[in-house]
């Protein structure tokens, strides 16, 4: 292992009136900056808060959990 661990960064982004949370690249969490998400062709995306840190392999083995949630709880 090199010793690099990407860090992905837990955000609040804004466009318009639409608000959201995503967990994006460290080096693009910057309060104020314009990301693209999935939509290259758009203005995209401005971070208005940056939050929690984890490495990419935490953030990508948790991005799929919502979808476990009613067979976890199912009693």
């Amino acid at each position: 292992m090199s010793g690099y661990e990407r860090l992905y960064v837990q955000c609040g982004l804004q466009r318009g009136s639409v608000a959201q949370v995503a967990w994006i690249p460290q080096r693009h969490a910057v309060i104020g900056r314009n990301v693209a998400l999935t939509e290259p062709d758009k203005n995209g995306w401005t971070v208005i808060s940056v939050g929690a840190a984890l490495p990419e392999a935490c953030v990508m083995e948790r991005s799929r959990d919502y979808r476990q949630t009613r067979r976890a709880s199912d009693v």
